[in-house]
């Protein structure tokens, strides 16, 4: 069943839906019609828990039924390959109410963190998967430019995109030499923390270092 590409989350409430690390793993899974027993064998939980969750998502519209569903028991499937929160980035120089604005950034930080944690899960669940070159890993906290900031924010972009993409011409494919893996991108610009002046002593005043890493 063809899907589309990418769904631009709507609202908060969407997000923080999502920001559930058993309804965000069960989105992931609905990138091919499932039934509720077949979530609840992948992810070894009670057919009513998970029966449960697909109704909210459901309700929030990021899953829906199969179309033309004779079985015995519904398919459900996610509205696109990704979801995207990108829409819902509040812009601070047009939100005059701060609580907003904070609200969004709440939602924003725990889906992420859902994100992680799910990825974390998958880490963990297939340890022997991570043999020398069957992935590839980055880790780091770097500095640059503000033009080459936003160079490289791009090019993570067209990579976001054609990743989608190359995995949305398989399914129609269907190739019988399929990989099936996890990807998890996440690139941010760090708020740098200013750190209060130290008291002096006798006149004299020392300045507060802090730790670079990169």
């Amino acid at each position: 069943m063809k899907i589309a590409d990418t769904y631009y989350l709507e609202s908060l409430e969407q997000l923080q839906i999502l920001a559930d690390p058993l309804r965000y793993r069960i989105v992931d899974l609905l990138s091919e019609p499932k039934t509720g027993a077949q979530l609840a064998r992948e992810l070894g939980t009670p057919r009513p828990k998970i029966h449960y969750h697909l109704k909210l998502l459901a309700r929030s519209k990021l899953i829906r039924l199969c179309p033309g569903n004779g079985a015995a028991e519904m398919k459900y499937i996610c509205v696109a390959r990704m979801l995207s929160f990108t829409r819902l980035l509040p812009d601070p120089q047009t939100i005059a109410d701060k609580k907003v604005t904070a609200a969004s950034y709440k939602a924003i930080a725990d889906f992420l963190a859902t994100m992680l944690d799910v990825s974390r899960a998958i880490i963990l669940k297939s340890p022997a998967a991570f043999a020398k070159d069957s992935g590839a890993w980055l880790d780091m906290t770097g500095t640059l430019g503000k033009a080459d900031f936003a160079r490289l924010k791009k090019r993570v972009a067209t990579l976001n995109r054609e990743i989608v993409a190359m995995t949305s011409a398989a399914k129609a494919r269907r190739a019988e030499d399929a990989v099936r893996f996890h990807a998890t991108v996440y690139l941010t610009p760090e708020t740098p923390v200013t750190a209060p002046p130290a008291a002096s002593r006798g006149g004299a005043g020392r300045a507060a270092r802090g730790r670079k890493r990169s």
